[in-house]
């Protein structure tokens, strides 16, 4: 998975909703925010697949831990995926 290449294009464009009257910010900003949401649903599906992709070929052991760790509590609320600050955490221990 690769971050987005046109955060420069995202840019220019917030520059450019500032020169617009306010009516016309507030409907930009609505597409761009629906627009927005598309692409996050998009991807957040890419990584479903490729985690199924990936999962597919572990082995039983590997599942059950890859299943214990997905599921584990974040300590600041939420579920842990396992990363944190783009390293891989070691599971939690029994």
């Amino acid at each position: 998975m690769k971050p987005p290449a046109d955060m420069m294009a995202k840019r220019q464009a917030h520059e450019e909703l500032a020169k617009l009257p306010t009516p016309e910010r507030i409907d930009k900003m609505k597409a761009l925010r629906a627009q927005h949401m598309s692409e996050m649903n998009l991807a957040m599906d890419q990584r479903g697949e490729a985690t199924k992709t990936f999962y597919a070929v572990l082995t039983p052991e590997q599942k059950k831990i890859f299943d214990e760790s997905a599921m584990r509590p974040h300590p600041k609320g939420g579920w842990m995926d396992g990363h944190r600050d783009g390293k891989m955490m070691a599971p939690a221990k029994p």
